[in-house]
């Protein structure tokens, strides 16, 4: 162990006070690291002490170790003890320890809770996210718990503030991973989107995955980190890269990126611009006029499964739609999104005709 809490008499202790040396050091009974706030990490033990009547002076010490030293609580468990305790005090002799005094009504047992502080305890999630063509999708959770504090702990309680805590040893200089998500059977949105307003842009995949019970999630909020990617129809298929997962609270929709889909290509083709209601000033020289457009978009996929396709366009200043093969969001004043479902191997032209309105000079 780095550091001891150690039991021994109080050189000033007062006058008249019944003071004990103990000469073994109380053992941990429980110990719990509270992991849910970094940076620092909450550890909250518990010991049995056997007191004598009267004044007993109780010693920590921490030497190389990333205790935080202003932290240090220390209570009995029982809130109806009769003990007194003062302290922490930090004498200035002795660097890296603080003491407290204990004063009980008679010889007792007692059991108090001791909390404190730490630096170098961290941990982030680890996630295996495996895609099935039907849809669905597995996801599975580790966390990579590190200790360099410079402590060992036995036993120790476990808490992430996500799951259930689990109890192991997590001796310094140790990673562990802890499993805490296992959900087989996900609901998730997977679509494809293509910019078609920026020139030679790749599809891009992505996913959209909502933490809710009905959805197969939705037990707690799912942090940041790194996610390993698997596709395929059995086991865990293939591996397809490496994503980060965004902080996704209960009842939020983690919007993905899986990276590019080059199966799925994007041609635009202009095939009519014109002007039209032309305008002319005093002088015959064209002052206003309005622009027609009609685009087409050419669309083939090689993948094994039907999909749906979005393609983002941006129509400069006041417009009007015309027409348009495909349903269409209008994602603010100068860009919509057209909903283009792509059957398996096929392909398909999407077209939109739109005015453009006011055109200055």
């Amino acid at each position: 162990m780095a550091f001891a809490l150690g039991i021994g008499v109080l050189p000033c202790a007062r006058a008249g006070s019944a003071t004990v040396r103990l000469a073994t050091r109380p053992a941990r009974e429980k110990v719990t690291l509270l992991l849910g706030a970094p940076p620092a990490t909450m550890v909250a033990e518990e010991r049995d002490l056997a007191l004598s009547e009267g004044l007993t002076t109780l010693e920590l010490s921490w030497g190389g170790t990333k205790l935080i030293a202003d932290s240090v609580q220390l209570v009995p468990v029982d809130p109806a003890s009769p003990l007194h305790i003062r302290g922490p005090l930090f004498p200035e002799d002795l660097p890296q320890r603080a003491q407290w005094e204990i004063e009980a009504p008679s010889a007792m047992r007692a059991r108090l809770r001791l909390a404190y502080l730490m630096d170098g305890l961290s941990w982030e999630p680890e996630y295996t996210l495996a895609l099935r063509p039907t849809g669905k999708l597995s996801l599975s959770a580790v966390a990579a718990v590190r200790n360099d504090t410079g402590e060992d702990f036995e036993g120790a309680r476990i808490d992430l503030g996500l799951s259930a805590p689990a109890t192991c040893d997590l001796d310094s200089g140790e990673t562990l991973r802890i499993p805490y998500i296992e959900a087989p059977a996900v609901s998730a949105q997977r679509f494809y989107r293509h910019d078609a307003s920026v020139a030679n842009a790749e599809t891009m995949a992505r996913l959209n995955l909502r933490n809710a019970l009905d959805a197969g999630l939705g037990k707690a909020p799912l942090p940041a980190g790194r996610v390993r990617l698997y596709e395929g129809d059995s086991g865990e298929g293939m591996f397809a890269g490496e994503l980060r997962l965004p902080y996704t609270p209960v009842g939020a929709m983690a919007k993905v990126e899986l990276g590019s889909a080059r199966e799925i290509s994007v041609e635009r083709q202009v095939i009519v611009s014109r002007q039209v209601d032309a305008k002319m000033d005093v002088r015959g020289r064209l002052a206003l006029w309005n622009q027609e457009e009609e685009v087409a978009f050419l669309v083939e996929s090689q993948r094994a499964e039907d999909t749906v396709l979005r393609i983002a366009e941006r129509i400069e200043g006041e417009w009007k739609m015309l027409s348009n093969s495909h349903e269409f969001e209008k994602i603010d004043a100068e860009h919509v999104e057209f909903i283009v479902p792509v059957p398996a191997h096929g392909k398909l032209t999407a077209t939109y005709k739109v005015r453009r309105l006011n055109i200055l000079p």
